[in-house]
C-alpha cells in the first residue's frame, strides 16, 4: 500500500482503520509531516512495526514505512541512503513465503518534491547508486519502491533495473505522482485506488498479493459453487460409466497399487534389538507441541481422523499437554498408533481425458494432521541431522544455506574450467526417477537407516 497522507498524526485513527480492514502487510507514506519531538507511541499501530525518517530543516515531508508483526523479517539498509538531502528510506524484508528465484525483497518508500531539472539529476543518480549497492548486496533480490516521484522520470531506471512501474489510475487529479516500481509485479493483483486520507489531495493505492481472498468472497455472497468435474464422466476407458461408485473407487485403488506390489511385505519387519545401556530419547517438550499447533494452517484439510487443523489451533494451549504425552509414549513404545498410519488418498488427472488409469492419475494421500506434527519432530531431532553429516559435499537441494542455483553455478564453473582453451566437451545426462518415492523396498530402506546415526528406537 502507498499513500501521501499530508500529516499523519491527525489522521492516525483513520489510518489505522484501513489498514486492519484492508489487511496491509507492507505499507508506504509520504509527506508525514512528523518531528523528532513526536514519539513512536504517537503513531504506533496494533500489530505493525513503523520504520521512519522525519525532515529535520523544514516544515512537511518526512517518510515511514509500516510492516505488519507477522509478515516480515526486517533489517533497515541505511547505507543505501548516501545523504539527508534524498528523502529515501531503505529496509530489507524476509517475507514468507518469498518467490523462488529470490533471496529477499528490498524495499524503499521515496519522497521527491522537486520539479527542476538538477534535482531530478541528482535524485535519478542517487537510485541508480542505492539500486546498484542493493543488488551488490543481495543478488538476485526482489525490489519495490513506492513514493510520491512528482514528475520524476523514472523511465531510465525501469530500464536499466527491469522494474515495471504498476500504478495504472491517477493518483492526484488526473496525474500518476504515486508509484510502485518493481521487478516481481507478476506475483500480485493489479492495484486498486481508494480515497485519500482526510483532506489530502492524493489516492491511496493498494496492490494486493492475495486476490484469490476477494473471489472466494464474491463466490460465497452469491452462491456459486466451484465445480471441477466429476471424475468419472473424465475417465474414457470401456465400461466405467456403467460401474458404481464402490466399484470405480475399487478399480482405481487396483490400478493405484498395480506398481507397489512387488515391494508390499509378505509380512512386518523385525525391529532392531535395543541394548539395555541404550540412552532413552529425550522427550518432545509441552512448549514445542504450542509452538507446531499455534503454527497450523487452519484452511488445510483434515485427515482420516477428521480433527480439523482450526481445530488444533484454536485450543492448542489445552491440547499440547495430551498431544506431547502420546508422542512421547509412542516414541518410548517404537509403535505408531494406528490412526497415523491412515491415509485419505484422492485421485487426481494429470491430464484430460484419462485413457490408462495407471499413466493418467496420480494419487494425493492426506494424512492426520497431527502424524505431521509427529513428523516434524523426529525429522528435524533425528533424520535430518543423521542424513546432512553424510551427504554428498555436490548436494544441494533441502540442504540449509543452500539452492538449485548454487547449484547451477556450481555446475557452470566446473564446465567453464574443464573446456576452457583445451577443446574439451561436456556431456549432461538428467536422470528422472519413476514414482521415486514409492517404489521402495522398505527392506532395504530399514538396512540403510542402521547406517545413519539415528536411534534404533527411532527406526524402529
Amino acid at each position: 500500500m502507498v499513500t501521501n497522507v499530508m500529516s499523519l498524526v491527525p489522521k492516525i485513527d483513520e489510518v489505522q482503520e484501513f489498514f486492519h480492514r484492508s489487511k496491509a502487510g507492507l505499507v508506504f507514506i509520504t509527506e508525514t509531516w512528523l518531528k523528532s519531538s513526536i514519539q513512536d507511541s504517537v503513531i504506533d499501530i496494533s500489530g505493525y512495526t513503523i520504520l521512519r525518517k522525519d525532515r529535520s530543516l523544514d516544515n512537511h515531508g518526512g517518510i515511514c514505512i509500516y510492516l505488519k508483526d507477522d509478515a516480515f523479517k526486517y533489517n533497515r539498509l541505511d547505507e543505501l541512503s548516501c545523504c539527508d538531502e534524498h528523502e529515501t528510506l531503505w529496509v530489507q524484508l524476509r517475507p514468507s513465503p518469498l518467490p523462488r528465484g529470490f533471496s529477499s525483497l528490498i524495499a524503499a518508500v521515496i519522497y521527491h518534491p522537486f520539479w527542476s531539472k538538477p534535482e531530478n539529476d541528482l535524485m535519478r543518480d542517487h537510485l541508480f547508486k542505492s539500486f546498484s549497492l542493493a543488488e551488490s548486496k543481495s543478488p538476485n533480490c526482489a525490489l519495490t519502491v513506492a513514493g510520491d516521484f512528482i514528475r520524476l522520470d523514472v523511465k531510465s531506471i525501469q530500464r536499466h533495473f527491469r522494474l515495471k512501474q504498476i500504478v495504472e489510475k491517477s493518483t492526484r487529479k488526473n496525474a500518476i505522482l504515486d508509484l510502485v516500481l518493481t521487478n516481481f509485479h507478476e506475483f500480485y493483483g493489479t492495484p486498486q485506488s481508494f480515497p485519500p486520507f482526510g483532506l489530502s489531495d492524493h489516492d491511496t493505492s493498494v496492490k494486493d498479493d492475495n486476490p484469490k481472498l476477494w473471489w472466494k468472497e464474491v463466490k460465497r455472497l452469491c452462491g456459486a459453487k466451484s465445480h471441477s468435474g466429476d471424475l468419472k464422466h473424465q475417465i474414457q476407458i470401456e465400461g466405467v460409466k456403467h460401474l458404481s461408485d464402490q466399484d470405480l473407487a475399487n478399480m482405481i485403488n487396483k490400478a493405484l497399487l498395480e506398481p507397489l506390489e512387488e515391494y508390499r511385505l509378505t509380512q512386518p519387519l523385525v525391529k532392531i534389538p535395543i541394548e539395555i545401556d541404550t540412552p532413552d530419547l529425550h522427550e518432545i517438550s509441552e512448549l514445542r507441541i504450542l509452538r507446531l499447533l499455534s503454527k497450523l494452517n487452519p484452511s488445510k484439510a483434515s485427515g482420516p481422523d477428521e480433527v480439523p487443523n482450526w481445530l488444533l489451533k484454536e485450543f492448542a494451549d489445552f491440547l499440547a499437554f495430551p498431544v506431547s504425552k502420546i508422542m512421547n509414549a509412542s516414541l518410548r513404545e517404537q509403535c505408531l498408533p494406528h490412526m497415523r498410519k491412515l491415509a485419505d488418498v484422492t485421485p487426481l488427472r494429470k491430464r484430460k481425458p484419462v485413457e490408462d488409469l495407471m499413466k493418467d492419475l496420480r494419487p494425493i494421500s492426506l494424512t492426520a494432521c497431527l502424524s505431521k506434527v509427529a513428523e516434524e519432530c523426529v525429522v528435524s531431532d533425528y533424520v535430518k541431522p543423521a542424513v546432512l553429516r553424510v551427504l554428498d559435499p555436490n548436494q544441494y537441494r533441502l540442504v540449509p544455506n543452500s539452492s538449485a542455483t548454487q547449484a547451477l553455478i556450481h555446475m557452470i564453473h566446473r564446465w567453464a574450467q574443464a573446456t576452457d582453451g583445451n577443446g574439451a566437451t561436456v556431456r549432461a545426462t538428467r536422470y528422472d526417477y519413476r514414482k521415486a518415492f514409492d517404489l521402495k523396498d522398505h527392506d532395504i530402506l530399514v538396512r540403510k537407516l542402521t547406517v545413519l546415526e539415528i536411534p534404533k528406537q527411532i527406526i524402529n
